[in-house]
């Protein structure tokens, strides 16, 4: 017969009968049953009767087994969420058992690189020393990039520039603790270097795990140099501003070259000078606004009416 390990075994006994004594008594004999160690045990049954005849010895096999599996209890949570570059560190699990006192619990499955954006699946395994498997254990690990790029302008935030003058646009690069080889995307409003105003020009770049870095913005601010009237900027004074038929440049330094544009940037009209005064001619030229380079250095804006 069999029984479980740490079940109770009831010796059922033997009876015996004779041909002239009519009540015999059989005699148990053989292993004492210890149903908390697993083994085989060999119960003998004998008896002789009044006249010395021994009985042929009877036994019975009792086997004592171990068929219940350990349980496995995760040390930590079973769902586990760490961020990329972060360490993990694997807290195990231990395993019960009913016969076993001290099992070691195998740790498998896959290895946790907390280095790749990831979801990891840890197993646990652990079987007693009678072959029983417990029922296998497992624990999620997800391996996050939740940190934001950090945007870095190229330039200042803040630029100033006057009207009819080139901008260029400098972009701005982005860093992140994961992803490399961002790239910025530039949006806002379009500069428009031929319209007074102020533009806001945004920059903004989402990681591979959609992380969207904090938007950085640069103002642009298109300006005009000159007012309506006869105007002095860096030592450069033209009059009449607007006028109707020529304008007069006057600076404290000798004027080499003038070169006038219209908003298009085309060149109308180019002048060779040696002189701290000049007067220009406009009387051909269309009505509207133009931009004056005085000494390829500094740019100045006049109206024809």
């Amino acid at each position: 017969m069999t029984t479980e390990v740490g079940a109770t075994y009831t010796e059922q006994g033997a009876t015996a009968t004779d041909n002239y004594d009519p009540a015999l008594t059989v005699v148990v004999g053989g292993d004492t049953v210890d149903t908390s160690i697993v083994g085989t045990y060999t119960v003998t049954y004998n008896v002789s009767d009044s006249n010395g005849n021994a009985a042929v010895q009877v036994t019975r096999i009792v086997s004592v087994v171990d068929t219940t599996v350990p349980v496995i209890t995760l040390t930590g949570k079973p769902t586990v969420t760490t961020e990329v570059g972060a360490t993990y560190t694997e807290q195990g699990a231990t395993a019960t058992d009913n016969y076993d006192p001290a099992l070691t619990v195998v740790v498998g499955g896959d290895t946790v690189d907390t280095s790749i954006v990831d979801t990891y699946t840890v197993t646990y395994n652990v079987s007693d020393s009678n072959s029983n498997a417990a029922v296998q254990v497992t624990r999620i690990v997800s391996v996050v990039d939740t940190t934001v790029p950090v945007i870095t302008l190229t330039g200042e935030p803040t630029v100033t520039i006057e009207v009819g003058a080139t901008y260029t646009e400098q972009g701005a690069t982005a860093t992140d603790n994961y992803d490399t080889g961002l790239t910025v995307v530039v949006g806002g409003d379009t500069v428009d270097t031929t319209t007074l105003g102020t533009y806001t020009v945004t920059y903004n770049v989402s990681d591979a795990s959609d992380n969207a870095a904090v938007e950085v913005t640069r103002t642009v601010t298109v300006t005009e140099v000159l007012g309506l009237d006869s105007t002095e900027i860096n030592s450069v004074s033209i009059y009449p501003n607007p006028t109707t038929s020529k304008w007069t440049v006057e600076s404290s330094r000798v004027i080499n070259t003038l070169i006038l544009f219209n908003l298009l940037g085309q060149k109308v009209l180019e002048q060779t000078v040696n002189d701290t005064k000049v007067n220009i001619d406009a009387s051909n030229l269309k009505t509207g606004v133009y931009m004056l380079k005085v000494n390829k250095t500094t740019l100045k804006r006049v109206i024809k009416r």
